[in-house]
């Protein structure tokens, strides 16, 4: 018993202990809420790969900017549509009214998709392979 407490009071559990595990949780739900907002993304990006009417994709802008609008996903968004298959040309549409829908109000997602266009074309034009003509067209 420790003498300095009166009859009737308990010792308390030393307050440095308590913001430790608050912190630590606090971490931990943060990583968790932060791995879960990336599954959702990626599950947002393969829908988004397969949006092929107008609706389909003012929902997904729609979608986007509530749920997905930060500086990391919208890089990663520019480079999904610089990662599409060349050969689905029926994507090319979809694609475009979603840059241009979002482009009055995000700037470097149209600014960053164009850059890797010409970044690629710059690299084809100068490539002289004729196995890779392919590509080219």
């Amino acid at each position: 018993a420790d003498p300095a407490l009166a009859d009737g009071e308990q010792a308390k559990p030393k307050d440095d202990e308590a913001p430790e595990k608050n912190k630590e949780e606090a971490r931990a739900e943060a990583q968790e809420a932060r791995a879960q907002m990336a599954s959702d993304f990626a599950l947002y990006l393969a829908r988004l790969s397969k949006a092929e009417s107008a609706t389909q994709v003012d929902d997904a802008v729609v979608e986007f900017f509530h749920n997905f609008n930060t500086r990391a996903n919208r890089r990663a968004l520019a480079q999904q549509f610089l990662a599409v298959p060349r050969t689905k040309l029926h994507l090319l549409a979809p694609h475009s009214r979603f840059i241009a829908v979002v482009a009055p109000y995000l700037k470097e997602v149209p600014q960053q998709v164009l850059a890797g266009l010409q970044q690629e074309l710059e690299q084809m034009i100068a490539e002289k392979d004729p196995i890779a003509i392919e590509s080219k067209i």
